[in-house]
């Protein structure tokens, strides 16, 4: 018996040892060159934590990538990039419908499609080929793959033709719901002057009948980002999603004051627009939080791209913060004096 604890023990520490060396090897891909050696990663400000020590942490899934810092922050993939889908037949609808043009609305409503079965049009299938170029010279290799369940979006990652490319579905990033206004591309088509008049009182928490408002996507979008914090810790991840979807991780991720809520949700992007986060700043170091974001629109030959970068730095509200916000919306009723 003494025997047979020994052997199982032995077994323990060689397999410990094994998934040690295996986290360790995800975040050195991801270091740049010059910030490790002697098995040490070299971190930002100069901190350094040693191979076991960094490896030990990943493998059980505790936070402290950074020896200076603490937080969720840590638990969380180096580079999340996220990609919007190419153009899908829901799209050309919508292009369509915009130029007085039914035609189009009168063949979806034929085949009876819901928004989750629309296609790629060969634009799109083109976008997306396109883009998956750009991604593999300019960003390389992925260590997790994430796409919504959306026949548009396993069409656009497909086409993408990332190498090693193993994908996981999630229903978590799929469109917002349209509820009763599914099948007319835009969710803000067709609505009555009553519900227009709610859509523009609040763009974020309105909801078309039986359908999503902005906080609801915002909501499982965030199970989504808790679910990289546990499977992709110190990985590059890709992602395959949807216009609204995108907005809700822009909402979460650069925590988004209320202020700033429409501005944000009247933004547009053009199909297979990518948003590149990264823990890694721009002088290779990397951090506990997202520290920048690259908005990256990739040319129809996919020769060249326009790159806006941008640094992400969530900062908690003041007192002074808070009072100043509020001010800005005018009291209309108070106690009689």
């Amino acid at each position: 018996m003494l025997a047979n604890l020994r052997m199982c023990l032995r077994v323990s520490a060689v397999v410990a040892k094994q998934q040690q060396q295996r986290a360790f090897a995800g975040v050195r891909r991801q270091a740049p060159k010059e910030y490790y050696s002697g098995g040490r990663l070299a971190l930002s400000g100069g901190s350094v934590i040693s191979a076991a020590a960094l490896a030990a942490s990943l493998s059980w899934g505790k936070s402290g990538l950074l020896a200076e810092v603490s937080g969720d922050g840590a638990d969380f993939p180096i580079d999340l990039v996220i990609v919007r889908h190419g153009q899908s037949e829901a799209n050309i609808m919508i292009e369509m419908k915009n130029k007085g043009d039914m035609s189009g609305q009168v063949k979806m409503d034929e085949v009876n499609r819901h928004d989750s079965m629309m296609r790629l049009t060969d634009l799109g299938r083109s976008q997306a080929r396109n883009v998956g170029k750009w991604i593999s010279a300019n960003i390389g290799q992925f260590d997790r793959f994430y796409v919504s369940q959306y026949v548009r979006t396993k069409e656009t990652a497909a086409e993408l033709g990332l190498s090693n490319a193993q994908w996981q579905a999630s229903m978590m990033i799929r469109e917002r719901d349209q509820g009763v206004q599914d099948g007319q591309g835009d969710v803000k088509m067709g609505l009555d002057e009553d519900e227009k008049h709610r859509v523009q009182k609040s763009p974020m928490y309105w909801a078309p009948m039986a359908g999503e408002s902005m906080c609801d996507v915002c909501l499982r979008v965030s199970l989504f980002l808790r679910r990289l914090q546990h499977t992709a810790t110190g990985m590059k991840v890709i992602v395959v999603c949807h216009y609204r979807t995108i907005h809700a991780f822009r909402l979460l991720v650069e925590d988004t004051s209320q202020a700033e809520y429409e501005r944000l949700l009247s933004e547009k992007m053009p199909n297979c627009c990518i948003w590149w986060y990264s823990r890694r700043c721009e002088a290779g170091h990397i951090h506990s939080h997202i520290v920048q974001c690259k908005r990256i629109e990739v040319s129809a030959d996919g020769s060249s791209a326009k790159v806006i970068a941008f640094p992400v730095n969530p900062k908690p509200f003041t007192n002074q913060m808070l009072l100043d916000e509020v001010a800005r919306t005018h009291q209309v009723l108070n106690n009689p004096k």
